[in-house]
């Protein structure tokens, strides 16, 4: 419906400009020892100024994220509502 339509386009801007970081054990090559996926990146997303819940089926990545590096991932809230945000996953200290 337009009304759905019309809240997930006032959900979307909440998404604008949002860069979430994740710390993750990496060998030298950069190489993650575990990954960072879908539910990861909707809970985190989740935790922020955020007045809604992002779902994990709402991010869309075609596998998970399984190296050091900026990823651009797509959040879908709504048939031709999505908004980029942009995940850094860096070398966990220690």
């Amino acid at each position: 419906s337009r009304r759905d339509f019309l809240e997930a386009k006032r959900r979307a801007s909440q998404l604008d400009d949002m860069v979430l970081t994740f710390h993750a054990r990496a060998g030298e090559d950069g190489k993650l020892f575990g990954s960072v996926t879908p539910g990861d990146i909707a809970d985190r997303a989740s935790e922020q100024d955020l007045d809604f819940k992002v779902e994990r089926r709402q991010v869309l990545l075609d596998e998970p994220l399984k190296a050091l590096g900026t990823f651009p991932v797509t959040i879908r809230l709504f048939a031709e509502v999505e908004r980029e945000i942009e995940v850094q996953v860096e070398r966990e200290e220690g």
